[in-house]
């Protein structure tokens, strides 16, 4: 199925920011040791680690496990309670994945001039996985919504 690929994709792309992150802090610590920094190893493994992060929770999403929750109050609730509290829960997430999306198209706009001092890269490429985790963690949860089952016992 497509999704297989999507999952390749991504964790692939999950791979790919931690290797850089450990290459580039090996790099930057070996250097220093030597006396010759390399500079630009701290802002390549800023980069990967913001990439890997937003990736990462996006990840969560896809395998269902979106969300820090604290069910207490859900599991001392009546059923019909439970279920609409589910409903404002999830809203909220969405509501917070959306702002994502907005707001991070908003600040990694590829029209500001801004680049990153060492590589000369434009910081819009390193602010442009809010917008693009926050989409795919959209995508993953309403993935997960129509592929419920209902439990045993009509609950």
């Amino acid at each position: 199925s497509p999704w297989r690929y999507v999952q390749l994709v991504w964790q692939g792309l999950l791979a790919a920011t931690m290797a850089a992150m450990v290459v580039a802090v090996a790099l930057g610590v070996v250097s220093r040791a030597f006396g010759r920094p390399l500079y630009w190893t701290e802002e390549v493994s800023r980069f990967a680690l913001i990439w890997m992060s937003f990736l990462g929770a996006a990840e969560l999403f896809r395998r269902k496990l979106g969300h820090i929750a604290v069910t207490f109050v859900l599991d001392a609730s009546p059923v019909w309670l439970r279920r609409s509290l589910e409903v404002v829960g999830n809203a909220v997430v969405v509501a917070v994945l959306a702002a994502m999306v907005i707001g991070g198209i908003t600040f990694a706009n590829p029209s500001r001039p801004a680049v990153s001092a060492a590589l000369g890269v434009p910081s819009w490429t390193m602010y442009a996985v809010v917008p693009f985790s926050g989409a795919l963690s959209l995508i993953f949860l309403a993935r997960s919504w129509f592929r419920r089952t209902p439990q045993a016992g009509g609950e």
